[in-house]
């Protein structure tokens, strides 16, 4: 190849390779200027935020709501903004108040929770109204009030492989089930029918206890305490003690499920477990050791998120 060849080559050599970095320039600027576009992801929904949410869908003021507690509408206000939070006692009479289910308040729905980690998206409070479109804002996990019937059945993501994000970078597995009951008879029991009607976010106490379920009020004994319809926590392990509410298993006849109470313990004898209900008031109901299976503690609010 003469000396003129090389030149020529050389210099196509050279532009071709000015064309591949230009290009290679051009596909940078483009793939960094779509990145700048982009929106960096919000941050997931917060207790503070499902607050405010709350208290607005309920169409109350934070001055309402404060009156409602007995303190300042700024205290309020620091709760929803994250510089405060309210304890657990407050946070269950929280839900009631602003008519939302008391685990997603403190937890958020597993699913809303996880879309709104990816798309920055706030996970509406079940029972929110739909949008201007129709559209439901959110699949509610219970009924009126939060804590009714109505969302008894398992939902998409509701299952053990959820996981969701809770006070104080709690991470609760949505693995706790939730016993399905047969209701009959006028005396307030009920039976375990031996189904799993859905999965609920595991409070901190019961981490790690494989026997500890959660089940839904069925009557309106322990009003006020609990009202039907209203999520319980069950420790079938830990020692129930007087002044404990429990649930008390009687033995079924011929391999039958056995009746259940919830009911509040008073005191042990050799011969009988002497429980109370609020509604009417009874302080003398007798349960034969005899027939008793077990006696199982339910958590309160403070033994479930306070250790």
């Amino acid at each position: 190849m003469n000396e003129s060849n090389r030149h020529s080559a050389g210099s196509g050599a050279a532009s071709r390779g000015g064309r591949q970095a230009a290009g290679a320039s051009q596909a940078g600027a483009s793939q960094a200027g779509t990145a700048a576009d982009s929106p960096a992801p919000a941050r997931p929904a917060s207790l503070g935020d499902r607050i405010a949410e709350a208290r607005r869908q309920s169409g109350q003021t934070q001055a309402e709501v404060a009156q409602r507690f007995g303190i300042s509408a700024q205290a309020v206000s620091q709760w929803e903004a994250g510089r405060a939070k309210p304890d657990v006692e407050r946070l269950e009479e929280l839900a009631r108040l602003l008519g939302v289910d008391f685990i997603w308040l403190c937890f958020g729905a597993a699913e809303e929770a996880g879309a709104a980690a990816e798309t920055g998206a706030a996970a509406a409070p079940p029972g929110a109204p739909p949008d201007a479109e129709g559209n439901s804002a959110a699949v509610p996990t219970a009924g009126p009030r939060g804590r009714g019937r109505a969302g008894l059945g398992r939902r998409p993501g509701s299952g053990p492989e959820a996981a969701v994000p809770t006070l104080a970078g709690w991470a609760a597995p949505r693995d706790l089930p939730v016993l399905g009951i047969a209701v009959g008879g006028s005396d307030a029991g009920f039976e375990f029918n031996g189904q799993t009607v859905d999965y609920v976010a595991r409070p901190p106490a019961l981490a790690g206890t494989a026997q500890a379920f959660a089940l839904y009020v069925t009557s309106d004994s322990m009003a006020p305490r609990y009202e039907a319809g209203e999520l319980v926590f069950v420790h079938p392990s830990r020692p129930p003690q007087p002044g404990c509410d429990v649930v008390i298993e009687m033995l079924g006849e011929d391999g039958a499920p056995g009746r259940c109470y919830i009911k509040r313990l008073r005191r042990r004898t050799a011969e009988a477990v002497i429980a109370e209900q609020f509604n009417p008031p009874r302080s003398d109901l007798r349960y034969p050791v005899k027939k008793l299976r077990r006696v199982m503690r339910i958590l309160t609010t403070a033994e479930l998120f306070g250790g």
